[in-house]
């Protein structure tokens, strides 16, 4: 798990003192994650556990250094976005689970949704799915920059892009395995694994980069006027 970004993790929070009547800062304890909600390495405060149900046992926790157990649920709050992250007691898993890969600038609106259902399929352990996903990426892609319409064979879809320049002689064999992964997850029985799914999201991402975010890097010509 990625470590947490120090200067997103803030002071802890403000408390009154019991003596003299001031303000001072009491220790919190926190969880490192990467927030399923904004996306963010964090250290997210640590709210409420299984085996810390009030604030005062969670402060004493903080100060003596402790650490939280393999096997206690926690509620956390993100110190970025400010929503709330559960870790499940068994298996540790943090819900919302942080989305593989990342957002792609310059994605049409249905690719963008498409995109991000693959990812969020991934995340939560649908690898059949996000496999899936991520071959109806490359049919949004050819019906977007070729004037194949929708409708077509998926091998239509990837001769139209070869034919427009955007998939060349090194590159077919790639974006070949997208097909066949997702052809094995629509129509063979065992599902996809994790490492096969990273594989086909991982294809389709570099894919997306090159025909929306790169080409969106270079200024467009000014314009003369006559």
């Amino acid at each position: 798990m990625s470590k947490p970004r120090q200067d997103l993790a803030g002071p802890p929070p403000l408390a009154t003192a019991a003596v003299e009547g001031e303000d001072v800062y009491m220790p919190i304890p926190t969880f490192s994650i990467t927030c399923g909600n904004c996306g963010r390495d964090v250290g997210a405060e640590v709210v409420w556990s299984t085996l810390h149900t009030s604030q005062q046992s969670l402060q004493q926790l903080a100060n003596q250094g402790g650490a939280f157990g393999p096997n206690e649920a926690l509620l956390m709050v993100c110190p970025v976005c400010h929503d709330a992250c559960v870790r499940s007691r068994n298996g540790g898993l943090v819900n919302p689970p942080a989305l593989p890969s990342r957002d792609i600038a310059n994605l049409p609106p249905e690719v963008a949704i498409a995109w991000k259902e693959a990812r969020k399929a991934f995340a939560g352990g649908a690898f059949t799915a996000s496999e899936m996903m991520s071959r109806k990426i490359l049919m949004h892609l050819a019906v977007d920059k070729t004037s194949i319409l929708a409708g077509e064979s998926f091998s239509d879809y990837v001769d139209a892009l070869e034919k427009a320049g955007y998939i060349t002689t090194g590159l077919k064999p790639v974006v070949d395995q997208v097909r066949k992964r997702g052809n094995a997850a629509n129509h063979e029985l065992p599902a996809s694994s994790n490492a096969e799914a990273l594989m086909t999201l991982t294809i389709a991402e570099h894919l997306l980069e090159a025909m929306y975010e790169l080409p969106g890097l270079v200024p467009s010509p000014p314009t003369t006027t006559p």
